[in-house]
């Protein structure tokens, strides 16, 4: 799981929940107090690192299983650091709400070493939710799948649609769209209970990866 933020961290918990037997949580930020309104970790945990803070509720949720964590950027991943082996391991990689450009990168190291990705990231408040599932092999990829997205919903009379698609091609009219800076912008207005529906919507998706329905990728829009 890439990103350890709203999203990011209660998805990890359902998954920890769920009884899953191993999991990597990245990312290379430290949990502020301003997070905590929507975030799975506590004030306990202020000032320390998200993915250890994390790692360590997982185990608390789920002593059995297998849980670590990379305090890394996606932005810094080389070929041959020890954190890029370490995932390379792992058949899924999710995008649990990362900026554009590291959930671009991703998206490139994807294709690049066929792995699977989904990829994950709310809109205009949490008004919108949006998941792109890539195929196997990163066939099609997740830019593939949001090309197609973009298509439909340009061709779409729905206004609500429409004006999502303007938030994603002019991301200056929504500060939050995918976020750059955190969680003081408009999309984090949010509240938790959003948080928590877009991540739960997420985690059903995850239980369907094996389905015929999602075999060669998909796009879905909440809202």
């Amino acid at each position: 799981v890439f990103g350890c933020g709203a999203i990011g961290s209660h998805l990890s918990v359902f998954l920890a929940k769920s009884g899953i037997a191993r999991m990597i949580v990245c990312d290379h930020e430290t949990i502020e107090a301003g997070n905590l309104c929507r975030h799975a970790l506590h004030f306990s945990s202020v000032g320390k690192p998200k993915v250890s803070e994390m790692c360590r509720l997982l185990k608390d949720v789920n002593p059995w299983g297998d849980f670590s964590f990379a305090l890394a950027d996606v932005l810094d991943l080389t070929e041959d650091s020890k954190d890029m082996q370490r995932f390379l391991e792992y058949d899924l990689w999710i995008d649990a709400g990362l900026p554009v450009k590291a959930s671009l990168c991703l998206t490139d190291l994807a294709k690049k070493y066929s792995k699977r990705m989904v990829s994950a990231f709310i809109t205009n408040k949490a008004r919108f939710l949006i998941i792109a599932i890539s195929g196997k092999n990163s066939s099609p990829d997740i830019n593939e799948i949001l090309t197609q997205m973009r298509i439909y919903m340009s061709n779409s009379t729905d206004s609500d649609i429409r004006g999502c698609l303007a938030l994603l091609e002019s991301p200056e009219r929504d500060i939050g769209i995918r976020p750059n800076t955190g969680c003081y912008f408009m999309t984090f207005e949010a509240s938790e209970t959003k948080i928590s529906a877009a991540s739960s919507i997420l985690y059903s998706c995850l239980n369907e990866l094996r389905s015929d329905t999602f075999e060669k990728g998909r796009y879905l829009i909440y809202g």
